[in-house]
C-alpha cells in the first residue's frame, strides 16, 4: 500500500449514521443532480452553491461533524461542451476556493457509461474539470466510472480508448458491487469489470491515481467475509493496494433495496478494515458482547479457508461449509 494515500480517504455513504461515522470514516459521498438527471439548464451558479450549503443537508452535516465531501454533480454534457456552464462552474469553483480543498472533491457525472457516449463525456468532463479549476486551482475534481460497464465484452466500452486515452482528472474512481451482476464469492481481485477497467483506464496510463467511489455488497451470509477479505486485499495486494481510497456504501440508494444496507457484523469488518488501513490508529473498540455483530471480526475470519471465486452463487442457508479443498469454514451469522 502507498503510505498514508488509502488513509487520506476512507468514508461511507449511508441514509442513515452508523457506527462508522466520523472517526473511522471521515468523507462522505453525497450528489447534486435533478433527482438522477442532468441538473436543469436554468440552474444558476448560486442555486448549486445554495444547495451544497443547505442547512440539515447531508452535504453540511459531513462538514459540521469535521468531516469531507466527494460530491457528485450531474451536469448536461452537451450544454457543458458548448460553454454555456462555464461561468457557473468558474463562479462554483470560486466558492470552494474558499474552503480548504481538503474538505471536498468534486465528481463530474458519475457512471458515465451508463448514460453517455465518450465522444460527448470526455470533452464535456475536461471543460467542466477546466472551468472548476479556473476558480479553485487546487481543488480536485474525479471521474468515478461503472464497474459493470467494464465487465469484459461490454458494449458501453467497447471502445475503451475512447473513454480512457484523453480523460483528465485528478483522480480516476470507479464504483464497484457484488452480488447481483457479480458473485459474493468474488473479491476486489477477480471483479471482472474492476479488472478490466483497472487495466484500461489506470495501469495503461502511468502516474494516474485510483479510488472505490463506491463500494457495496449484498446482504448474504458470506458478506462480512468477503469484506475482510477485500481489506486485506487492499492492504496486501500489489495492485489493489495502490487504491487511494475506500467509500462503502450503507443505503437502499435509488433502488430502495434494503439488502445493500450493512447488518452490524459487516459494519464491524469494515470499522476494523479502515482502522488497519490508517494503520496508525488503534482499531476501533469490539462490539459489546450483547451486540448482534458480536464476535465476527476481520481477526475471526480465515481467508485461506474461503472457497475459490465461482463456488457458489446463492445465499447459503448453512453455518459450516466444506470447500473443494476439504477443509471447514464457520461463518457465524447476526441473530
Amino acid at each position: 500500500m502507498m503510505p498514508g494515500m488509502v488513509a487520506s480517504m476512507l468514508g461511507v455513504h449511508e441514509s442513515s449514521p452508523s457506527v462508522i461515522r466520523w472517526r473511522d470514516a471521515p468523507w462522505s459521498r453525497e450528489f447534486i443532480s435533478d433527482d438522477g438527471r442532468p441538473l436543469a439548464e436554468k440552474t444558476t451558479s448560486t442555486d448549486l452553491i445554495s444547495r451544497i450549503g443547505r442547512r440539515g443537508a447531508p452535504i453540511q452535516q459531513a462538514l459540521t461533524a469535521g468531516g469531507s465531501v466527494a460530491l457528485s454533480i450531474k451536469l448536461p454534457l452537451d450544454s457543458v461542451l458548448r460553454g454555456r456552464w462555464k461561468p457557473r462552474l468558474e463562479a462554483l469553483g470560486r466558492h470552494f476556493s474558499g474552503n480548504p480543498s481538503r474538505r471536498f472533491r468534486i465528481i463530474i457525472n458519475h457512471e458515465p457509461e451508463n448514460d453517455a457516449k465518450p465522444g460527448v463525456f470526455v470533452p464535456a468532463f475536461n471543460a467542466a474539470r477546466e472551468a472548476l479549476k479556473a476558480g479553485a486551482p487546487n481543488l480536485p475534481v474525479d471521474y468515478a466510472g461503472m464497474a459493470y460497464a467494464w465487465r469484459p465484452g461490454a458494449k458501453e466500452t467497447k471502445n475503451a480508448r475512447a473513454w480512457a486515452a484523453d480523460l483528465l482528472a485528478d483522480r480516476y474512481g470507479i464504483d464497484v458491487y457484488f452480488g447481483k451482476s457479480f458473485d459474493q464469492i468474488e473479491s476486489l481481485a477477480t471483479h471482472p469489470g474492476l479488472a478490466r477497467w483497472l487495466d484500461e483506464m489506470v495501469l495503461s496510463h502511468p502516474g494516474r491515481g485510483w479510488y472505490l467511489a463506491e463500494y457495496g455488497r449484498m446482504a448474504h451470509q458470506l458478506r462480512p467475509a468477503m469484506f475482510a477479505k477485500d481489506f486485506q486485499l487492499l492492504a496486501e495486494h500489489p495492485v489493489i493496494s495502490t487504491c487511494e481510497g475506500v467509500l462503502a456504501w450503507n443505503t437502499g440508494g435509488t433502488e430502495k433495496n434494503p439488502g445493500w444496507i450493512l447488518d452490524p457484523a459487516s459494519e464491524q469488518v469494515i470499522r476494523e478494515g479502515f482502522a488497519m488501513l490508517r494503520a496508525s490508529t488503534p482499531p476501533p473498540a469490539p462490539w459489546p458482547t450483547n451486540s448482534p455483530g458480536a464476535g465476527l471480526s476481520m481477526a475471526s475470519v480465515d481467508l485461506s479457508k474461503l472457497p475459490p471465486a465461482g463456488a457458489w452463487s446463492a445465499p447459503l442457508q448453512v453455518r459450516r461449509v466444506s470447500t473443494d479443498h476439504g477443509s471447514t469454514i464457520e461463518f457465524r451469522e447476526p441473530q
